[in-house]
């Protein structure tokens, strides 16, 4: 066969003749593709877990709002949202559906632009990961579950320690409705080795962001997981 055949590529002529090829599907179908995947796919239930301490101030709490922002704003009417965010203590923060609190939740997020105190980091993913084992109670694996951790810094003012935050978060055997969790690094000061340490156990991913404007994006790509 020359090498200019459309069959070059086959490694035998009885094998390509075993080939179709399928025409581009219309817009309108890959429209009516998109509408029955969102009927079909499960909802996503996701707590924000929003550093805002000390040494959040500056560019990176405006770009950081922002993503969150974003990350609301991709989210389906049908999912459910609960906003932590937390300096030296945990706030307990605006929860509920999309559809019911998508307004309501921008606002507190743009409310929450004064970065000061310490950071509880510890604190604030095990009451995040608290929460989601609630809503687990009550909806099962009907829906998917996640936690965005979002911090420049390391663990200041935490009640427990690294070693009791990893014991609660490591899935247990047999476990098929698991909690996921996105951690993004902000700055050179992010604790690079616990963010990721984090991520891991729960079959996350650790994002390091070292320029504050490209935190939307980031957050953006975080949404697609759920």
């Amino acid at each position: 066969i020359s090498t200019e055949s459309p069959l070059a590529f086959c490694p035998t002529t009885a094998e390509c003749l075993h080939l179709v090829i399928l025409p581009v599907p219309s817009v309108r179908v890959l429209d009516q593709i998109k509408s029955v995947w969102y009927e079909v796919k499960k909802p996503a239930t996701v707590v924000l877990t929003f550093d805002r301490s000390g040494s959040m101030s500056g560019e990176k709490i405006g770009q950081a709002i922002n993503g969150a922002i974003e990350f609301v704003e991709e989210m389906d009417r049908k999912d459910w949202i609960a906003w932590k965010p937390f300096s030296t203590d945990v706030d307990t923060g605006v929860q509920g559906l999309i559809s019911d609190i998508g307004e309501e939740l921008v606002t507190a997020i743009r409310s929450d632009a004064k970065a000061d105190g310490e950071t509880a980091l510890y604190d604030a993913i095990a009451h995040a990961y608290q929460t989601l084992q609630k809503q687990r109670v009550r909806f099962g694996d009907t829906v998917r579950y996640g936690i965005v951790v979002l911090s420049d810094g390391k663990d200041t003012t935490s009640r427990i320690t690294l070693a009791e935050l990893e014991e609660i978060l490591t899935p247990r055997e047999g476990d098929t409705a698991g909690i996921q969790i996105h951690t993004i690094g902000v700055d050179a000061n992010a604790d690079d080795q616990v963010l990721g340490k984090i991520a891991t156990i729960t079959n996350g991913r650790m994002w390091k962001v070292t320029d504050p404007s490209t935190i939307p994006a980031v957050a953006r790509r975080i949404h697609k997981y759920w």
